[in-house]
């Protein structure tokens, strides 16, 4: 093959043949680095999952929040209700992963007074989740003084 010819292939492969989970490599950090570099880590169940402008990759993701184990995500007035913004490609295509009913635990950044999801790479993990990252949660909450649970209830990540 000549060298135009094996330059042409890569390109289409690079354009049509990498798939969506090839596109997201990450080396993921240690529990104490994801939680280390969040501003809010909490748990909770979707209730709604949209994207509400021409740009697709930014979705706006509410959660009815059930636990927090670092900062402060809930105002009282929010009824126990958080949005936050997951961008497609930020996340590793985790944004579309966001079902409504499906419970996650998310670690987030906050920029500008706008609380962000930051993807698969930073901890972020659908429920239930390794025995380790429950244990060390834990013992951040009760480091803190959170409450166990938000809403009461005796659900366990």
């Amino acid at each position: 093959m000549t060298v135009a010819r094996v330059a042409y292939f890569l390109l289409l492969l690079l354009v049509y043949g990498a798939s969506r989970a090839s596109a997201c490599t990450c080396g993921q950090q240690p529990l104490e680095q994801n939680y280390a570099n969040a501003d809010v880590v909490f748990a909770g169940r979707i209730v709604a999952n949209e994207f509400p402008g021409p740009i697709q990759e930014i979705w706006h993701v509410t959660v009815r929040v059930t636990q927090v184990w670092k900062g402060d995500c809930v105002s009282p007035e929010a009824d126990g209700l958080v949005t936050f913004e997951s961008f497609d490609g930020a996340s590793c295509g985790l944004a579309d992963a966001f079902g409504v009913g499906t419970e996650w635990v998310l670690f987030c950044v906050e920029e500008n007074g706008v609380l962000r999801e930051t993807g698969i790479c930073w901890g972020s993990w659908e429920q239930p989740v390794p025995d380790s990252m429950a244990t060390y949660l834990d013992a951040q909450r009760e480091q803190a003084g959170l409450p166990e649970l938000l809403d009461g209830s005796a659900a366990a990540i």
